[in-house]
């Protein structure tokens, strides 16, 4: 199967360009359905397995933390529940999960949380066109064959303002929060990965979004897949 993953700043637009491009080659976009397909087959409340994605990475909580059982990641894809993340990808379906779970705080371990994303990330490239938003997907399929890794950028002030406008915050708060943001994803990678996300080295090309529209920018990326990929 045909993978692009996709790599951007936060606050660059890229989550619309993925949309874009996905939309245009018939593929399947894969971004926050990832956290409800680790959110059924673990059991465990999708709010919950949020905290522990990449804007919102915390080493000490990964390091220190011991949730999952490690039996699960041996047989996942065996399991009936993986039945429920296929019948999502395969109808499109929008679910809600698990209003009402244990007392217990759920906090990942950090290698069984990064060999569960690993699975589902294997398990979609392997049967499914897709595009594939973030969460270390460069990384995970950095040797797998017919996949495409991006990065979008654009300059910091291009991406307050877009912050200013889509989220009405002032210019103090919009370069907080991407500051904030930056970093945690940096250190997501660099966690799980041992990797710089900005390292242009892991990503087959790095486009930035000032001089283009993002419809611009998705005919381009476009143009690319048709060229390398196979599908």
């Amino acid at each position: 199967m045909a993978v692009i993953t996709i790599s951007r700043q936060f606050g660059c637009g890229g989550e619309f360009v993925a949309e874009q491009v996905a939309e245009k080659l018939g593929f399947k976009l894969f971004h926050k359905e990832l956290i409800k397909y680790i959110a059924i087959l673990t059991d465990t409340d999708e709010a919950k397995v949020v905290k522990f994605d990449e804007e919102s990475h915390s080493s000490f909580r990964s390091v220190m933390s011991n949730y999952f059982d490690a039996d699960l990641f041996s047989n996942v894809f065996k399991d009936e529940k993986i039945n429920k993340v296929q019948d999502m990808v395969k109808n499109d379906e929008t679910l809600s999960f698990f209003d009402t779970y244990a007392d217990q705080e759920p906090v990942f371990d950090s290698k069984k949380f990064s060999s569960m994303v690993e699975l589902i990330i294997k398990n979609l490239a392997t049967d499914t066109n897709c595009v594939i938003m973030g969460r270390g997907s460069q990384c995970i399929l950095e040797s797998e064959p017919n996949c495409f890794h991006i990065r979008l950028t654009a300059p910091l002030e291009d991406r307050i303002q877009w912050l200013r406008d889509n989220e009405k915050l002032d210019e103090t708060k919009a370069e907080e929060k991407i500051k904030a943001i930056e970093k945690r994803k940096k250190s997501y990678i660099k966690h799980y990965y041992g990797k710089d996300i900005d390292d242009p080295a892991i990503y087959h090309a790095v486009f930035s979004l000032n001089r283009f529209s993002t419809e611009q920018m998705s005919d381009m990326i476009v143009a690319c897949a048709r060229s390398f990929l196979k599908f």
